[in-house]
């Protein structure tokens, strides 16, 4: 919800979507305070309009740790497959960077699909 408008693989997915006629649900994981709400609103709103012939559901789970969280939607929600988004950074900072990604990528419950930016 951070990047919602440089988010460059939202095109791909709507592709994608279209392809498979399936339906579309957003989770947002976020630590207690972490993210203001009318930054959220905001990238919803954007995300809604952006995906408006998919009829979008959002999900928003208060976690302090994002596997955690992803996991407590699995188990409650029961989707086919995850589609995860990695961050980009640069050089210097991808050195210092720990993904958050690769858990489900590399460990997943369930199928994975990752969109590179």
């Amino acid at each position: 919800m951070e990047e919602v408008e440089s988010l460059k693989p939202m095109e791909f997915l709507k592709g994608w979507l279209q392809t498979f006629s399936c339906p579309l649900d957003i989770i947002t994981v976020m630590k207690d305070n972490d993210i203001k709400s009318t930054d959220v609103t905001a990238a919803s709103v954007s995300l809604r309009n952006f995906f408006c012939g998919f009829n979008p559901q959002f999900y928003f789970t208060d976690n302090e740790n994002l596997k955690e969280g992803v996991y407590q939607f699995l188990e409650q929600n029961h989707p086919d497959i995850i589609i995860v988004i990695p961050k980009k950074y640069d050089l210097f900072s991808g050195l210092f960077h720990k993904s958050r990604s690769k858990t489900f990528i590399l460990h997943p419950r369930i199928p994975v699909l990752a969109i590179a930016g």
